[in-house]
C-alpha cells in the first residue's frame, strides 16, 4: 500500500511554554496525502478535524472524507472539546484541489462498510445534536429515527457487518442503550437496555462465525427504577464531543495515518 493519508499539527504548534516569540503562522491540524510510500507528500487540507478513505463498498476508495474547520477561520486552530457549528462534513474526489461540503456542522464522522455516520451540531449553547446517515455512497444524508425523543450525549458504532448498524446511545458515562436499523440505515429499534460502557468501550462483542449472534454486559436495574430520565429532566451540557468513532485530531505531538485499502481482482465489495 504505497498510498496514504497523514495528519499532523504543522510546525507553529511546537512552541516553547515560556517563550514570548510570536509565531508568524498559526497553529493548524493538516491533512496531507502520499502516492509513493512517503517519499513525497501533498496537502490536502488544512484545519481538518478527522478524516477516512471512501467506502471499498460504493466504489470511493480513491475518494478522502474529512471534517474541517471553515476556511474562514483565522488565528489557531482550537481543539474539537465542544459541538461547534463552524466544522463541516466535507469530500474531494482530486486530492484536496476541490472540495465540496457534504454536511454542514458535521463535526464527527465513521465510514463503516457501506454506511457513513455523521453527527451533526444542532445548537452550540445546549449542545444539542443529531445523527445523519448515508448508505449509498451519494451525497444525501437522512437523520436517524429513533422509537422515542431523545437527548443523546454521543454514539458509539458497534457492527455494521450485516446490512444494518448496531449503535449504542451514550446515555451517562457508563450506560446506555443497543439500537439496531433497518437496511437504509436511518429507522431504528431498540434492541437491548443499559448496556455497560467504561472508559469509552461498550461491552457488547459479536460473536465470530455466527451470523447474528452477540454478547453483552447489561447493569441489572429493578424494576421500576428509570434508567434513562426524560428529556426535561437530561443534563443540557453533554460532555466533550464523543460522537462516532475514526482516526480524530491526535495530540500536537502525534501523527495519524491512514492506509488506502484497494479492491482486488475479483474481490467482491465489502459485506
Amino acid at each position: 500500500a504505497e498510498w496514504a493519508l497523514v495528519s499532523c499539527w504543522n510546525e507553529f504548534c511546537k512552541r516553547e511554554i515560556f517563550s514570548s516569540a510570536k509565531p508568524s503562522q498559526p497553529c493548524t491540524h493538516d491533512l496531507y496525502i502520499t502516492k509513493n510510500a512517503g517519499r513525497s507528500f501533498n496537502l490536502v487540507k488544512k484545519r481538518i478535524v478527522m478524516f477516512s478513505w471512501g467506502a471499498v463498498a460504493h466504489g470511493n476508495e480513491d475518494k478522502i472524507y474529512f471534517t474541517h474547520f471553515r476556511d474562514d477561520a483565522t488565528g489557531d486552530q482550537p481543539r474539537l472539546n465542544r459541538w461547534m457549528k463552524s466544522v463541516d462534513l466535507s469530500r474531494t474526489d482530486d486530492f484536496g484541489a476541490t472540495t465540496k461540503v457534504l454536511l454542514e456542522n458535521g463535526n464527527k464522522f465513521q465510514i463503516s462498510n457501506e454506511f457513513t455516520l455523521v453527527v451533526r451540531a444542532m445548537d452550540e449553547a445546549s449542545q444539542e445534536i443529531a445523527l445523519l446517515v448515508n448508505s449509498d455512497g451519494g451525497e444525501k444524508f437522512e437523520e436517524a429515527v429513533l422509537p422515542h425523543r431523545l437527548r443523546p450525549r454521543g454514539y458509539s458504532v458497534l457492527d455494521t457487518s450485516e446490512g444494518a448498524i448496531i449503535l449504542h446511545i451514550h446515555h451517562s458515562q457508563d450506560l446506555g442503550d443497543v439500537y439496531i436499523s433497518d437496511a437504509k440505515g436511518v429507522g431504528f429499534t431498540l434492541a437491548l437496555q443499559n448496556n455497560i460502557r467504561k472508559r469509552g468501550l461498550c461491552a457488547f462483542e459479536k460473536v465470530s462465525g455466527l451470523q447474528g449472534i452477540y454478547i453483552a454486559n447489561i447493569k441489572d436495574i429493578p424494576i421500576g427504577e428509570a434508567t434513562t430520565p426524560p428529556p426535561e429532566q437530561q443534563t443540557p451540557e453533554p460532555p466533550p464531543p464523543e460522537g462516532v468513532e475514526g482516526v480524530s485530531e491526535g495530540t500536537q505531538s502525534e501523527m495519524s495515518i491512514r492506509f488506502r485499502r484497494r479492491r482486488l481482482a475479483g474481490e467482491a465489495p465489502d459485506a
